[in-house]
């Protein structure tokens, strides 16, 4: 785990919750922005700033949902008609009545303090480097979010540019495309959003709400859980948390919530989605690559166009209007302190992280350029919501000013470093002569759903190349085992040794046992009923047990003269035709399916989960595959048909099978992925999206190279 590592931005960015506080300094991300002169420290002798790359949240809004509104309301009228409020429900009741009523038909749309804030911020930008935004030949490129709040606090931005130059000329870039390839509205944010929900929910303190409850409603005993079921008294605290912080962002309508709040009932529920917030887009270590990967497309698309603007281009600016959701994670993958790096005591949470510091609204990062003539050394000063940030990691001799070749590399570094979760397709890598390792990543036309895919593809026809088939008498993680057999590629292999067929180097250790899944203790045993053998050169994979009863199949299988065998279940593709497209057909509907023993083959089989395979084409190359699952968003994981279409469409092998998966599904590649293992995927064993969570297995399929 990295330290947590707190500079002089961190000063500025971190407070502190502490009971006693005002409980308005607690707003999330519902923060209004403070609008304040800050520090400002001018630029060394001879240098003039040149350009300003902009990455800016949308000023402060109305409420999202209508629920937070509407639902609400409709308990509290509900009440009021049974005469079940008190006189503080009273008055809470015409309060949010007129709350809901200014929000009716404004849903996300910029309150009119959002407007303030940007027009300001911008203001005050172009009193701090009037040089960017001077002259008659004045060019920005201006990047939006579809959404209205963010095109509105681009519009107030501009107006106050138009202000102070009225002949700056800007290029308006808005639509689905741009926010696919700007603001990269992410499919993979599910899985750590859901862990973060999980994780706060523990936190809430029910005492507290049932406090604030009870000052409000009249219900007691049976006729409490009669008219607030528990679910809804959870949520009616969360909804009029969120109606007070969102509320007082609305400086004109003049009502304030707070008031009927105690420093407790507030704390409870500002504790647990600030907590939240930290997994989903903060630099937590379980998901910090998923947020760092976010960002990585926006910081990419910053320097892009800096390098074109410094190169001589034409625009002195590049300004865009996104959310929070964008510009938190990009504060963690800009590495500015106080916000990138995770926090050891998430109980104490506060005390290092809170969401509203670094992305109240109206958020705003920029890097200022600065050029000096006959020079070539560029600087560049980076600002989070107008503060000075140090950028952990790089080192500088001119704070707050970095050097641009430095910070650009360091940067370019870890954004090439990180695999793109959220690139199209393949991603293909030549890690030794005759070794090709590739990534997939993207939603895939068969599920429909987003899929990471690992493959390593071998010739066997190079002499270099060798398969090993390990066996531990214990059990082994992936990576362990890799290690151990020097390999250049690894993945697990067999199911459980009493349903397997196991030789290893002449010698049978299991021939599937049991007559029975032991998990589920009734026949048939299924799990065993096709094989890859190799004398370590030649590979062969076949359908070994196709159509046999368990004693044929433990013949057939004991009949096979190489000296190293694995058999396993589903075949894949025998021939080129897709037979494990129909392993797990059924008629029966995908809930009743559900509802089986995990280990009928037409669950295990017909439900998404993490799979790895193997293949063989007939120009002698052997293909090694695993699929991510269970992360929702980012790596569903297939069934036997989809796993079956996947390999034939990609590969179009002559031979293919299924070997465990789930949980063990691990893939180690020489030189690739985890710095420590070199295992490539993303264990569903871990709750944490890292290389970590590898099971320990029976079984190993090793490539070895005689080159090294």
């Amino acid at each position: 785990m990295r330290k947590i590592i707190f500079g002089l931005a961190a000063c500025v960015l971190i407070t502190f919750a502490a009971e006693g506080q005002d409980i308005k300094s607690l707003a999330w991300s519902y923060k209004p922005y403070p609008d304040v002169e800050t520090p400002f420290t001018k630029a060394p002798a001879g240098y003039k700033p040149v350009y300003l790359a902009n990455f800016a949240r949308h000023g402060s809004r109305y409420l999202i949902s209508g629920d937070t509104y509407t639902k609400p309301l409709e308990i509290l009228e509900a009440a009021g008609r049974a005469g079940a409020l008190t006189e503080t429900g009273k008055a809470l009741l015409e309060d949010v009545r007129k709350i809901a009523a200014d929000a009716d038909g404004n849903l996300g749309m910029l309150l009119p303090r959002g407007g303030r804030e940007h027009r300001h911020i911008m203001e005050r930008t172009i009193a701090r480097y009037p040089e960017i935004f001077a002259g008659n030949d004045c060019k920005i490129d201006v990047y939006t979010s579809t959404i209205q709040r963010c095109i509105m606090s681009m519009a107030y931005s501009l107006d106050a540019i138009t202000a102070k130059n009225p002949k700056v000329r800007y290029d308006r870039h808005c639509g689905t495309k741009i926010q696919a390839e700007v603001f990269n509205s992410y499919p993979v944010s599910a899985a750590s959003h859901e862990y973060g929900r999980a994780v706060s929910d523990k936190l809430i303190d029910e005492e507290a709400g049932e406090a604030l409850l009870d000052r409000i409603f009249t219900y007691r005993g049976a006729d409490k859980n009669k008219y607030l079921d528990p679910v809804v008294r959870k949520r009616m605290v969360r909804w009029l948390w969120e109606l007070t912080i969102d509320n007082a962002l609305n400086d004109e309508l003049g009502i304030d919530l707070y008031k009927y709040f105690t420093y407790n009932d507030f704390y409870s529920t500002w504790r647990a989605n600030n907590l939240r917030e930290y997994f989903s887009i903060g630099p937590s270590e379980e998901y910090d690559e998923i947020v760092r990967n976010e960002a990585s497309v926006i910081l990419r698309h910053m320097i892009e166009h800096a390098d074109k603007a410094l190169a001589g281009g034409e625009y002195k600016a590049t300004l865009r209007y996104g959310h929070d959701t964008q510009i938190a994670p990009l504060a963690v993958e800009m590495d500015i302190e106080g916000c990138c790096s995770p926090v050891a005591d998430t109980d104490n949470l506060e005390s290092h992280w809170m969401l509203e510091n670094a992305c109240p609204m109206g958020a705003n990062i920029q890097m200022v350029f600065f050029k000096k003539k006959g020079s070539k050394d560029i600087l560049v000063k980076v600002i989070l919501n107008e503060n000075e940030c140090r950028i952990a990691g790089v080192n500088t001799d001119r704070w707050p000013f970095y050097h641009w070749s430095d910070l650009r590399a360091h940067y370019m570094e870890s954004i090439e470093k990180r695999p793109d979760f959220n690139r199209g397709g393949w991603q293909v890598e030549d890690v030794q002569e005759g070794l090709v390792y590739k990534r997939y990543s993207g939603v895939e036309p068969i599920s429909g759903v987003h899929q990471l895919v690992y493959a390593v593809d071998v010739d066997m026809n190079n002499p270099r190349y060798s398969l090993k088939f390990g066996i531990e008498e214990g059990r082994m993680a992936t990576s362990d085992a890799f290690k151990k057999a020097g390999a250049v590629a690894t993945i697990n292999a067999t199911y459980e040794r009493v349903s397997s067929f196991i030789k290893v180097n002449g010698k049978t250790y299991n021939n599937i046992d049991s007559d029975v899944v032991p998990v589920i203790g009734t026949p048939p045993q299924w799990k065993t009923d096709c094989s890859i053998s190799t004398d370590g050169r030649n590979v062969k994979i076949e359908y070994t047990g196709k159509d046999m009863t368990l004693q044929e199949r433990r013949d057939a299988f004991s009949s096979i003269s190489y000296p190293n065998v694995f058999g396993c279940s589903p075949m894949l593709i025998d021939g080129y035709i897709p037979v494990g497209k129909y392993f797990a057909a059924t008629s029966l509907s995908d809930e009743q399916v559900g509802k089986l023993n995990y280990e009928d083959p037409l669950r295990h089989q017909g439900v998404r989960h993490p799979r790895t395979a193997v293949a063989t084409t007939e120009d002698n190359h052997l293909i090694l595959i695993v699929v991510d699952g269970r992360r929702p968003g980012i790596a569903e994981g297939m069934n036997a048909f989809e796993l079956t279409s996947f390999i034939e469409n990609h590969f179009h092998p002559q031979q293919a099978m299924n070997l465990d998966g789930g949980g063990s599904t691990t893939m180690c590649v020489k030189g690739q992925g985890s710095e420590k293992t070199n295992v490539v995927n993303y264990p569903s064993g871990s709750n944490t999206f890292k290389h970590d969570g590898e099971r320990r297995v029976v079984t190993h399929i090793h490539i070895l190279d005689s080159s090294e």
